[in-house]
């Protein structure tokens, strides 16, 4: 894992305490992953598999790629 990923009990910290990261659905793989980091329109995010990908803040609000999770 890398520094900057969060543990599942650290994730449950997070909502117990209010704290909210973004969550996205990858529409081509059906893959689900959390935002954990952004710098200047690039983010990086995590999947459930604990495997960091990037994508830019663009392709992002692209709803045809990318749903963003309540």
């Amino acid at each position: 894992m890398n520094g900057m990923s969060i543990s599942a009990q650290q994730q449950r910290i997070e909502r117990a305490c209010g704290i909210h990261r973004p969550r996205y659905h990858h529409k081509p793989t059906g893959k689900r992953y959390i935002l954990i980091g952004e710098a200047g329109g690039a983010c990086e995010l995590e999947g459930l598999d604990g495997r960091s990908t990037y994508a830019m803040r663009e392709s992002l609000d692209d709803n045809e790629i990318w749903e963003r999770l309540p």
